[in-house]
């Protein structure tokens, strides 16, 4: 049978409560200036937080905003003969979105187009650095990495220096999980025909036929052999 709550109990109870509740006051009252500036960095906190994700937001936004204007502007003349004037207002208009937008995603998707861009009027070293940047920016994901050594062997090859780009395609080549293995190995057998190699050029152009039967470089890569 369940014991009956007395008189007694219930003024022990109300005395444990006010005799605890005494005690938290006490503490609050001497602690009230550690407190307030406890509860000034709480909020002061949570205002940079909210603030700090409303800035990136609104940062990639309006960088997403500035590098559709550039890809547009450059899908809609390229493959055209595209005049040195407009490839340099291309080139600025990528060139804000690293600069004005760095914080946002949209600006290490820039540095290829900006990459390319220099490619295309010649100026290989700084689209190598600009290639660079890029595989550095993504070096978490493989195959924008692959996509960046890809340019860079590219690079070099237009520089004169096919050695370079060989050194570059070799790793993702030798790596049959990369999905880039096929450009690679082919670029490869076609580098070694170009530097005179054509013991190396005729067994990767081999291994490339074996293992790429559908590919569009099926007849150039016959001519290897």
């Amino acid at each position: 049978m369940p014991k009956k709550t007395t008189r007694k109990d219930l003024l022990k109870s109300q005395d444990e409560f006010l005799s605890l509740s005494a005690r938290a006051l006490a503490f609050f009252s001497a602690h009230i200036r550690e407190l307030k500036i406890a509860g000034i960095v709480i909020v002061a906190a949570c205002v940079v937080f909210l603030g700090t994700t409303a800035f990136y937001r609104h940062i990639n936004k309006k960088g997403q905003e500035a590098y559709n204007t550039a890809y547009s502007a450059m899908a809609e003349h390229l493959g055209h003969g595209i005049e040195t004037e407009k490839l340099e207002e291309i080139h600025d208009l990528f060139a804000d979105v690293v600069e004005n937008y760095s914080r946002s995603k949209a600006a290490d998707l820039a540095l290829p187009q900006l990459a390319f861009l220099k490619f295309m009027v010649g100026e290989y070293d700084e689209a190598i650095r600009l290639y660079s940047d890029f595989k550095a920016s993504a070096a978490k994901k493989d195959d924008f990495v692959s996509l960046g050594s890809l340019a860079v062997a590219a690079c070099h090859e237009a520089k004169g220096d096919p050695d370079r780009a060989i050194a570059l395609l070799e790793h993702i080549a030798g790596d049959r999980d990369n999905r880039f293995r096929e450009t690679a190995l082919f670029t490869l057998a076609r580098l070694y025909k170009l530097t005179g190699d054509e013991s190396r050029a005729a067994e990767l152009a081999r291994e490339f036929i074996e293992e790429f039967q559908r590919s569009a470089f099926i007849p150039i890569a016959k001519t290897y052999l």
